[in-house]
């Protein structure tokens, strides 16, 4: 059987990943690959819970609790999602991973992300991405967006140092990851488009080329 691929979209906010999806959806769709499209937080009713309290509801959460929720739900969707479509050799197609947890909650603020690779590999059961599509987009434009479209959530609602800071830690992810692949958000629509799909085919292809050898 045919082995399971992990592709996680990651980005901050405003970088135009809702809309880089749909599209590649449609590629997939296109290219006849099966495939299964999740989100983090959320994708099993757990998670969907677990979202609308991380993101939507005005309460002040310690950082270890948002720490904790996102992995809760992450655990959720590895056992519950994940890892039946891996079986079944299918592509999973992440709206977020735990790569934004790396971003958020630890680079962007200064925390020990040894100690928060310990509870990601906890909740994942080890499991990591085949290859991870960054959007990158300067803070000045993605928080420039943001203000346009006035829709801003808990974490949003923190001002420009959030998006600067978020930038930055995103940089420092993909730094320490080989899998973390920038793609250039500045551009348009179908450019970036492009970049992601000859990325991925390039990823792809080649697992695909080293199960044929073996």
């Amino acid at each position: 059987m045919k082995k399971g691929f992990i592709l996680s979209f990651e980005g901050g906010e405003a970088c135009g990943k809702t809309t880089q999806i749909k599209l590649f959806k449609e590629y997939l769709d296109k290219k006849g690959i099966d495939y299964i499209a999740l989100r983090e937080p959320g994708g099993t009713e757990v998670g969907e819970s677990i979202r609308n309290i991380l993101l939507h509801q005005k309460v002040d959460i310690d950082y270890r609790t948002e720490v904790l929720l996102f992995n809760a739900a992450r655990a959720q969707i590895i056992e519950e999602k994940i890892k039946p479509a891996l079986k079944q050799g299918k592509l999973v197609l992440l709206d977020r991973f735990y790569h934004s947890t790396l971003a958020y909650q630890g680079y962007a603020l200064g925390r020990d992300t040894n100690s928060l690779k310990k509870i990601i590999n906890y909740a994942t059961d080890e499991i990591k991405t085949d290859l991870t599509l960054l959007l990158n987009l300067p803070a000045e434009v993605a928080y420039q967006r943001k203000v346009e479209e006035n829709q801003q959530d808990r974490f949003e609602e923190r001002g420009f140092e959030f998006y600067k800071n978020t930038e930055n830690a995103f940089l420092e992810v993909a730094k320490n990851d080989p899998n973390v692949k920038l793609i250039d958000a500045t551009k348009s629509i179908e450019e970036v488009h492009k970049q992601m799909v000859e990325t991925f085919e390039k990823h792809y292809n080649s697992q695909e080329e080293q199960e044929g050898s073996n």
